[in-house]
């Protein structure tokens, strides 16, 4: 097989922070456990994203016990389930559309906050808009 150096790929037009450079989607996870002040500081990271007339419209649903993991795989794609049966979490974002036309946007905006934190800390996330 070819390897690739993705450092090739990885060039900026313009002077970006590192962190976004070194952002990948994975295929594949570890069942290595994610210490739980870890994973929370992710989480604490999301709540401290800005949002429109200051409502926070996101909710994370978070599965780390073998049980709720097990619930999370009982509505992902079958093709997806694959690369991430061995997940040692999950993560379901919701927004509540009730607090106004900028929930979504704002919920996006709690999620990047999420992943780029997460990727600092080694945790990575598959992104997808739907039922993985």
């Amino acid at each position: 097989m070819k390897q690739i150096n993705i450092e090739n790929y990885r060039k900026a037009a313009y002077s970006i922070d590192d962190m976004f450079l070194q952002r990948w989607s994975p295929r594949s996870f570890s069942e290595k456990e994610i210490e739980k002040g870890t994973l929370m500081s992710v989480f604490e990271a999301a709540r401290w994203a800005p949002s429109a007339s200051n409502k926070q419209p996101w909710r994370f649903i978070i599965a780390t016990t073998a049980e709720d993991r097990q619930r999370f795989h009982s509505f992902i794609m079958d093709g997806n389930r694959t690369w991430c049966e061995k997940a040692p979490a999950f993560a379901l974002v919701i927004s509540d559309k009730e607090t106004g036309g900028a929930h979504a946007f704002d919920t996006g905006t709690a999620w990047g906050f999420l992943i780029l934190t997460g990727n600092e800390k080694w945790i990575n996330y598959p992104r997808n808009g739907r039922f993985l």
